[in-house]
């Protein structure tokens, strides 16, 4: 039991909802609601432009001494009514707040469950999570390395099953395919962890695979679509006081060129994030002159990615670190790659560009069940004029739980 709690107080600081109470529950039906106040401020080192200058690329940066409020409030509400003895429906919605208002809705689902498992459909978590959270235990920072596609992230449109068994977890999702302007089409994943009781080891492997649509984006070769894939496995071992966690992942992932690479774009919904309302380009600097992007070229490489990650508990302390390393391959032989693609290995004359290379470092004290206050720093290791150059960055914070 010490091993359990110790490991849901590595991801107590990542997880959406730490705690929860119950304000309905009679007649077989009951809604609970819980979440977290997150006051943290950022000092960021990130780029704010690119230059291109002389075939070189380089950056023009941001000082680590500015400081960028970046507090947030999440709210979660789940449901569940039973229908008969071995039935019941479920329902679960999440919402995240900054200061101007939404930020995102984060997951909005309903489904039934039973001695046979759940279904659900709606925006939900994809099932890779579960091998990802192997590593993924920053406050901030993480998950850089694992490059999840859409399908096995948390996207709508999704129907899920899954299983829990004493010692073994299942999830499968299919997510569907909504228009022919939608970037992301069908796909599928699949999850198993495997935890042996008392030994305090976890095994987890996932695979995942979708057909994206990118006929409406500029493409070379006129492609309509692209192939995008992940296989990942993770292994985890906890005591009372120490955890160790690994992650492989490799795979086909979607790219495109526009500031330092799709790390920053955040591929995974990129229609909302790079061409939905409100879309505004950073500066592109071309020999001097700032270029505003009207177009991006969008393709497709293989990738490798292998994440670290260690915690040790004493008391009220935890200190928290994780490392992670991903690597672009063949860009040159993918004959779908966009323009910008070929343009970057012309410049950097480099086939393989690395898009990971950071170490995070996190000290974390928890003053009772409910707040707990910390401080992260993130360095990366790429330099200042490779592709995915991402800065380094220090967050403060204080997380008040309910």
């Amino acid at each position: 039991m010490k091993k359990i709690l110790f490991a849901l107080g590595l991801t107590s600081l990542i997880t959406s909802v730490s705690h929860g109470a119950t304000i309905y529950d009679q007649d077989g039906t009951s809604l609970s609601i819980g979440g977290f106040v997150e006051a943290r401020m950022q000092f960021n080192q990130a780029p704010n432009a690119i230059n291109i200058e002389n075939n070189q690329f380089s950056t023009v940066n941001n000082s680590i001494s500015n400081a960028n409020d970046d507090s947030r409030f999440r709210v979660s509400f789940n449901g569940k009514s039973v229908i008969k003895d071995d039935l019941y429906a479920i329902g679960s919605s999440e919402i995240e707040f900054v200061g101007k208002g939404i930020h995102q809705v984060r997951k909005i689902y309903a489904g039934i469950g039973g001695d046979f498992g759940t279904l659900t459909y709606g925006k939900q978590f994809g099932a890779l999570g579960a091998i990802s959270n192997f590593t993924d235990i920053m406050p901030n920072n993480g998950d850089t390395a694992a490059n999840r596609i859409t399908t096995a992230n948390r996207v709508a449109n999704t129907l899920k099953y899954q299983k829990n068994l004493d010692q073994l977890s299942l999830i499968t999702t299919y997510h569907g395919k909504q228009s022919t302007v939608d970037t992301v089409g069908q796909g599928f994943a699949g999850s198993l962890v495997y935890n042996p009781i008392d030994a305090g080891v976890s095994l987890g492997l996932g695979y995942a695979y979708e057909r994206d649509n990118v006929n409406p984006y500029k493409v070379n070769d006129g492609v309509q679509r692209l192939n995008s894939y992940n296989t990942m496995a993770g292994l985890s071992y906890n005591t009372d006081n120490l955890y160790l966690g690994l992650l492989g992942s490799a795979g086909k992932h979607l790219t495109t060129g526009y500031y330092l690479g799709d790390q920053t774009l955040g591929l995974t919904n990129l229609d909302d994030t790079v061409f939905g309302p409100g879309f505004s380009s950073p500066n592109i600097i071309v020999n001097g002159n700032p270029t505003p992007l009207t177009n991006v070229d969008i393709g497709s490489a293989k990738y490798w990615g292998a994440e670290a990650a260690i915690a040790y508990s004493i008391e009220k302390w935890t200190l928290q670190a994780v490392y992670n390393y991903g690597q672009y391959l063949d860009f040159n032989d993918n004959n779908s790659n966009g323009g910008y693609l070929k343009k970057v290995t012309t410049l950097t004359q480099k086939n393989n560009p690395t898009y990971a290379n950071n170490a995070d470092f996190a000290l974390k004290y928890n003053f009772n069940a409910h707040f707990l206050s910390y401080i992260e720093y993130q360095n990366d290791f790429l330099k200042k004029n490779e592709q995915y150059y991402q800065g380094n960055n220090v967050w403060i914070g204080g997380k008040y739980s309910f």
